[in-house]
């Protein structure tokens, strides 16, 4: 079994580490030290999944990468909630398709109002953990479902490539490349299936 801490309180992060015998992951956070909202990890987090082994996968959804950029979108929220509200009214099909029709109108509203975030900003977050724990414990954890903003250079599967030419454009090698964009999660599945 795989513990993911990504969705976990404080606290129950600390019972998982405290708890573990094996090595960890976060599939999918950021860095508060960054992005300070609960959902990232603070320093003291991603020291102890490197400790056990574990590996912190950072996410692309602007919310947890750029600092500020939720509280813009609580705003926009407030601004378009009667567009959003008559989008699902008008909608005669089922609740997925209503949903479907209010996530279509905030995805086209955050695109005009919110501030852009790119591949850049992504990584931030993964300097940020190399320089605290090395190379060894990030990885990438995408998280396209579920969000109605992307980054502007990495919206989809087929816009990674930008993440591969940030990183080498930052100085990472070939090696350091594909442990961040796989290999360390693959190492981390193969140590816990022994």
């Amino acid at each position: 079994m795989l513990v993911d801490v990504s969705h976990v309180s404080d606290k129950t992060f600390w019972d998982i580490i405290n708890t573990s015998s094996k090595p960890i992951i976060a599939t999918h956070s950021g860095c508060r030290a960054i992005a300070n909202v609960p959902r990232n990890l603070d320093d003291e987090m991603i020291r102890a999944i490197a400790k056990g082994g574990g590996v912190v996968c950072v996410l692309f959804y602007p919310a947890f990468l750029e600092p500020g950029w939720d509280d813009k979108k609580k705003s926009v929220d407030a601004e378009i909630a009667s567009m959003v509200q008559k989008a699902s009214e008008d909608e005669s099909g089922s609740m997925a398709h209503k949903k479907i029709a209010r996530d279509r109108v905030r995805r086209e509203e955050y695109a005009k109002r919110l501030p852009l975030t790119s591949v850049s900003r992504l990584v931030d977050h993964m300097d940020h953990i190399v320089r605290l724990v090395g190379i060894n414990h990030v990885g990438v954890g995408s998280d396209f479902d579920g969000v109605q903003s992307t980054l502007s250079d990495l919206a989809t599967v087929e816009d990674l490539p930008s993440l591969t030419r940030e990183l080498l454009r930052r100085g990472y090698n070939e090696s350091e490349v594909e442990k961040i964009l796989g290999g360390n999660v693959l190492r981390l599945m193969e140590e816990i299936q022994k």
